[in-house]
């Protein structure tokens, strides 16, 4: 059985009982949710990459009010808080929410600077 939704211009399906073939033995297939928390939709999602719309919406008022507003492409990440993820699941183990957690951490502080883009296959 599985469930799929449109959400906007994103098409998800999650399998509730879904397996992934590894050589000759199966493993559980896990999902990861687009742009807003999927986690409705089946357990074998594990997280979802959110796009948060309510923190674009009130920079843009923020910067609107200020004078500091330029019109064009605007592009928002983890330092302005308007991307993230949903809660994991309790399947992810914790060691790697805290590797995810510093990680975005030192994106916020400037640390790290992820690529403007990632090229296919990587």
């Amino acid at each position: 059985m599985s469930a799929t939704r449109t959400l906007g211009s994103s098409r998800f399906a999650a399998g509730r009982h879904t397996n992934c073939q590894k050589g000759n033995e199966q493993s559980p297939a896990y999902a990861i949710g687009a742009d807003t928390d999927l986690a409705y939709l089946s357990p074998a999602v594990i997280t979802s990459a959110v796009k948060r719309v309510d923190r674009a919406v009130a920079l843009t008022i923020q910067r609107l009010r200020s004078g500091q507003f330029q019109a064009g492409k605007q592009v928002l990440s983890f330092q302005d808080d308007a991307t993230g993820f949903s809660t994991p699941s309790s399947i992810v183990p914790q060691d790697l929410i805290d590797q995810v957690l510093d990680i975005r951490s030192k994106i916020r502080t400037g640390a790290i600077t992820p690529p403007d883009t990632v090229p296919p296959g990587t």
